[in-house]
């Protein structure tokens, strides 16, 4: 950046460079180099100008931070580059998102000087590749300039041409007529085509061609929403009914579209015939795959104009990218650290919640976005007037899943609302496929199905192979059990492009009419799969809970989710035994074979997992807890913890069932004995979990005469929590940063389940519709115990789910090569062909029975 004064000699003053080389080796500590670009107002200034937005934010920052008049800058493109003797010192400043070729997009508003500036390198950056961006002071690639007489700002005002028109039923003249659609060939589909240099409705055209030989195009991702089609547009001469929602992606997207073709599932298929519906859905893997970019729609904050704030929001987002580029994995940050990069505080609360909004936005939670945004070479997401790359968003959650966190994400309302979103969206999930189908490092390993049965919106880790496998339906199913589908049997169908090479998949045929049900679909899927041999990977998904009446207990019912995962390749519950599953000729009840280890006595405060039908449901009175369990909040699992620590744990557990200590039996079964990262626990585990008992400790009643709340007491009564200690603020906030990861592995576990006592004074963690009498069965082939409920005096039973116990998880029930004279009833023959058998945890040996599921 330069000002030139009246002697047109330019005097340098700043610059920025970016890069797509690594610069691992030139990490400096920004917070000593360059403390004024550590704001948000930076962040926005980066983002806007990056992402073709505007170049004024930048330039006025740049002009203010050097004492100038910002109503002079202009954009300035010279060559530079930096020898080793160079006095300009670069820093390192993190990674940027460069949605537009800069050159190309404000090509019209950059001055090319002639002036020797010894400048920066000529911008050469390729779309949805993530840039180094580095600052230098005193070089020149802005340069201040004053604009000629007249021109009271330097931004170029921009025409906005009305590619097309969107009319009301009222508005459209009579004799024009309703578009009808010809038939497609096989391999054929349609495009949207419009001439950028007109601005009439009519140009709009729906041009047919071969999927092989398409043109380049862009492809429009939205969510459907409301399936009245009370809008129209005019599409080759003739109106054509949409849907409000598609129209108004159109409106916000077509304008952004660098190519003249544009891909959009509603036009472009019609969906009033079921057979070309069917046959379009297998080409739609495909169609996205071919797509120049794919341009996705989110729904728009609240507020408008000035009063909106999704620049600051999705700034904020890529603010916090930048921070943990630095930083290390499950290293914390002191909350000093946080105020001295700036971050906004808990009171700027509509930032935040922008943020929030933004995650918690339909598009993340729709089934076909799965294979769209996984698909697509490059996805840019629209958020009312800001835009940014889906790159962006999967970078925070990777990171968000291993780097410390703001207080405000951490606890309190917004800390719930962010949990919110970690459950019922797919960010996880498609930062996972999509690493898979870029042949990187972290592509998923497939060979074992239960090895990637993890709480897929959590980004747990799961084994890596360094090259790309394929990967199930049965996978996929499980990775996306969260996201919602107008009609549930997309929640199968929309799978099917991902999981190419499964054989189940490339078995089933999507078929959209009424004798094909939801359940029979969802059934067809479960009897394939275990019959294939994964028979123990579908029951870990099943379970009682059910909005699907007539689907089966052992049939999962891909229409929610309605419990956390629990990641099966960490236990080895049932040793090295085989699955010995039974169908039986209608293929709607199924045998399973194993052994009765245990039954539930009392079981402890359910929770309830956040999902698409109830996340914004409020359970804040806990006299209705026994109806609606609550979501897991901070205080509600304080509330629980409370429950357990002084009243049912010391009544029914005993040292003789956990030789470890009861509070530390409880500990891990709260969080099914995992850490933060997903893994087993570790000695880090114990100390965080220290300190939440102690923030969590009951506090003796406060002496007569006393409240509990006057200044310096030690004691105050809580809502509903009773007595508690109370900590000087400093002590609190110790506490609390050190309690953060058992804290948080804990919230993850108890979603959608309760922590129990058995009859033999163990503890588990169940279900959340687990109740007094249901069994604890170890069930041959799976690594974890299953919950049945009795169904007509044993003669069948209900599944209704996998459960943790604490203390058996590692097969410590098991044994082998047994003495030949036991009892047949209570042997078996385990994969490796050698017999044995399953303690009964009361004495002696367990008999195997055959459990009939309905």
């Amino acid at each position: 950046m330069s000002q030139r004064p009246e002697d047109g000699k330019p005097v340098e003053i700043s610059a920025i460079k970016f890069s797509n080389a690594s610069m691992k080796d030139r990490l400096v500590d920004l917070e000593d180099n360059h403390p004024a670009w550590q704001s948000l107002e930076v962040q926005m200034a980066l983002d806007q100008f990056f992402s073709g937005a505007s170049e004024q934010p930048i330039v006025e920052w740049l002009a203010r931070q050097e004492g100038l008049d910002p109503k002079t800058a202009v954009l300035r493109k010279t060559p530079m580059t930096l020898s080793p003797a160079s006095r300009h010192k670069m820093s390192l400043l993190g990674p940027v998102e460069v949605l537009v070729d800069l050159e190309e997009h404000y090509r019209d508003r950059m001055q090319i000087c002639d002036d020797d500036l010894s400048g920066m390198d000529r911008i050469s950056t390729s779309n949805s590749q993530s840039q180094t961006l580095d600052h230098a002071a005193s070089k020149t690639t802005l340069e201040i300039k004053r604009p000629p007489m007249g021109d009271d700002s330097a931004e170029p005002k921009k025409e906005t041409v009305p590619y097309f028109e969107v009319a009301t039923d009222e508005h459209i003249r009579s004799e024009v007529r309703t578009f009808t659609y010809d038939d497609l060939q096989q391999g054929e589909i349609r495009l949207l085509h419009w001439d950028r240099n007109k601005g009439r409705a009519s140009i709009l055209e729906l041009h047919t061609v071969r999927l092989e030989d398409a043109p380049p195009y862009s492809a429009l991702s939205y969510v459907w929403g409301s399936p009245e089609r009370n809008a129209s547009l005019y599409c080759n001469g003739k109106v054509l009914k949409i849907t409000r929602s598609l129209a108004t992606a159109l409106e916000a997207t077509l304008s952004h579209s660098e190519k003249s073709y544009i891909w959009a599932d509603a036009i472009c298929i019609n969906q009033d015939n079921l057979a070309e519906r069917s046959e379009q859905v297998l080409l739609m893997a495909e169609i996205y795959t071919k797509a120049y970019k794919v341009l996705a729609h989110l729904k728009a904050p609240s507020g408008t104009g000035e009063n909106s704030a999704d620049w600051p929001a999705i700034s904020l987002m890529n603010y916090l990218n930048r921070i943990w580029y630095f930083d290390s994995d499950y290293a914390l940050k002191q909350d000093s650290e946080w105020e001295r990069l700036k971050i906004p505080s808990p009171s700027e609360e509509k930032i935040w919640n922008t943020l929030v909004q933004f995650w918690l936005n339909p598009w993340f939670t729709r089934t076909w976005i799965l294979q769209e945004a996984i698909l697509g070479q490059e996805v840019i997401l629209f958020f009312g007037e800001a835009l940014c790359s889906l790159n962006a968003v999967t970078t925070f959650w990777d990171l968000a899943q291993r780097r410390d966190m703001p207080q405000i994400l951490k606890h309190g309302l917004l800390a719930d609302l962010h949990a919110v979103s970690r459950n019922i969206g797919q960010i996880g999930t498609i930062m996972k496929l999509r690493d898979w189908r870029k042949d990187t490092d972290a592509a998923l390993d497939t060979n074992t199905v239960s090895k990637l049965l993890v709480e897929s919106n959590q980004d747990k880790l799961v084994p890596k192979k360094p090259n790309r496998g394929k990967i199930t339906l049965l996978e996929l199913l499980i990775m996306a059990s969260a996201a919602g589908s107008s009609d549930p049997r997309d929640k199968v169908y929309s799978m099917l492009g991902l999981a190419e090479d499964d054989e189940v998949a490339k078995s089933i045929k999507p078929d959209y009419s009424d004798k094909n049900t939801v359940a029979k679909v969802y059934t067809d899927v479960a009897v394939k799969y275990i019959e294939a041999g994964f028979g123990a990977d579908i029951l870990h998904s099943a379970g009682n809970y059910r909005l699907i009446p007539s689907l089966p207990s052992w049939v999962p019912d891909w229409t929610h989710k309605p419990r956390s995962s629990f990641n099966p390749g960490l236990y080895n519950f049932s040793g090295r035994s085989s699955a010995n599953f039974k169908l039986s000729k209608d293929k709607r009840n199924l045998t399973l074979r194993g052994v009765i280890i245990d039954s539930i006595k009392i079981a402890g405060l359910p929770c309830r997992y956040y999902d698409l039908n109830t996340w914004q449901d409020k359970f804040h009175q806990m006299k209705t807890i026994e109806k609606k369990p609550p979501v897991v909040t901070d205080q509600e699992m304080r509330q629980i913890v409370h429950n357990f620590l002084q009243t049912l744990v010391p009544l029914c557990c005993s040292e003789d069932t956990h030789p470890e200590g009861i509070y530390n039996a409880l500990g891990r079964t709260l969080t099914a004995d995992t850490t933060w990262s997903g893994q087993r626990s570790d000695s880090i585990f114990t100390e965080s979990y220290d300190a939440y008992r102690r923030l969590s400790e009951f506090a003796p009643e406060p002496p007569e005469g006393t409240t509990g709340e006057e200044p310096g007491s030690k004691v105050h009564n809580q809502p509903r929590m009773g007595w508690v200690w109370r900590f000087e603020p400093a002590e609190e906030a110790a506490l609390r940063e050190k309690a953060w990861p058992y804290e948080a592995a804990m919230q993850e576990v108890q979603k959608g389940r309760r922590t129990c006592i058995t009859d033999g004074g163990r503890l588990c963690t169940a279900t959340h519709d687990t109740e007094g009498g249901d069994l604890i069965v170890l069930v041959e082939g799976c690594t974890m115990p299953m919950v049945l409920r009795r169904e007509d005096e044993m003669k069948s039973f209900t599944l209704m789910g996998d459960c943790y116990l604490h203390g058996f998880m590692d097969g410590e029930l098991i044994v082998r090569d047994i003495d030949k004279y036991l009892d047949r009833s209570k042997v078996s023959i385990d994969r490796d062909g050698r017999r044995y058998a399953v303690k009964n945890p009361k004495g002696g040996f367990a008999t195997f029975l055959d459990f009939p599921l309905i």
